[in-house]
């Protein structure tokens, strides 16, 4: 997917259960959050991307999430999935992997957050 732009999507971009291979570029979200929502999303690719979280609209307020192996509707997410160069702000923390994302790359982004860590 390349040259997008969404606004106050709930989580944009997301990768679902199993997704893999998928790249996305060159793309901008307004008012969402990027999300590897659910179970084994692995090897997939974001890359000169823009997003733009907030609190409103469904999502969580990080600027990237993936889903941790705890939790029952969602699963872990990962090996393998990579971020790069992306311009990301958000009013919580930028990146926020819940546990077992194994192998991620996340390389020359720059993160913008109000609170906690990038």
């Amino acid at each position: 997917m390349e040259n997008v732009e969404t606004f106050r999507l709930r989580h944009a971009p997301r990768f679902q259960w199993a997704a893999s291979g998928n790249v996305i570029r060159k793309s901008v979200f307004h008012e969402s959050d990027a999300q590897w929502h659910a179970g084994w999303t692995n090897e997939n690719l974001i890359e000169p991307c823009v997003v733009e979280s907030t609190m409103g609209h469904g999502g969580y307020g990080f600027g990237m999430w993936a889903s941790p192996p705890e939790d029952k509707a969602h699963g872990p997410n990962g090996p393998r999935n990579v971020v790069y160069p992306c311009d990301i702000r958000s009013p919580k923390t930028g990146l926020w992997l819940g546990g077992m994302n194994e192998n991620w790359l996340v390389l020359y982004n720059r993160f913008r957050v109000e609170k906690g860590s990038g």
